[in-house]
């Protein structure tokens, strides 16, 4: 027998290759799905940073806030929201708004921020899109807006989208998003908006 002879030996050869397509098939594998994963990935990344920006600019605008009530007529599309008042004067006919504007899908929904109230667009503010309800809580949808103490509200929102094909907007396949409570407290009711 030689000693000095290289190489594998059949059975060898083969566990060799068996070992290499496996390795091969794992990375396609991995490939494949990064590929048709990544626009949900990069979805649900763009609803984190939707979400960052509500809470930064709600919770300021709540923060300014003199006053605050809770506005849950729907007229249309519009509503519920909260209405912010920059004085003690709960008689002010266009107080500011933050509310909730349908647009017949999540991908078309709204929050925005309206400084001549609910009814007037007037300088309105998109803060987030891709909005609808939390989801149910004990079989049932917890409100959008509720004030917790005089001055804290409470936001409780979806950012994403839905199983609905009419919903989806290129998010990837089907739901997106998350459930978002931000709460918000006035801080100087002496300063105006």
């Amino acid at each position: 027998m030689n000693k000095d002879r290289k190489g594998f030996t059949l059975p060898e050869f083969m566990i060799a290759m068996s070992i290499g397509l496996g390795v091969l098939a794992a990375a396609g594998s991995a490939y494949l799905f990064v590929t048709k994963n990544g626009k949900a990935l990069e979805s649900q990344i763009d609803f984190s940073n939707k979400a960052r920006v509500l809470q930064s600019r709600f919770t300021e605008l709540v923060e300014l806030s003199h006053h605050l009530r809770v506005d849950d007529v729907e007229s249309g599309g519009v509503g519920p929201g909260i209405e912010i008042f920059d004085a003690d004067d709960l008689d002010s006919s266009n107080p500011h708004w933050i509310g909730f504007v349908n647009g017949g899908t999540l991908a078309t929904s709204l929050i925005v921020y309206r400084p001549n109230g609910r009814s007037s667009t007037d300088g309105e503010q998109v803060l987030c899109t891709h909005v609808g309800p939390a989801y149910l809580v004990d079989g049932e949808e917890p409100p959008m807006f509720e004030i917790i103490s005089g001055h804290t509200v409470l936001m409780n929102i979806h950012i994403g989208d839905s199983d609905a094909t009419d919903a989806v907007d290129e998010t990837g396949p089907g739901r997106q998003g998350m459930v978002v409570s931000i709460i918000g407290t006035s801080r100087n009711q002496e300063r105006k908006l």
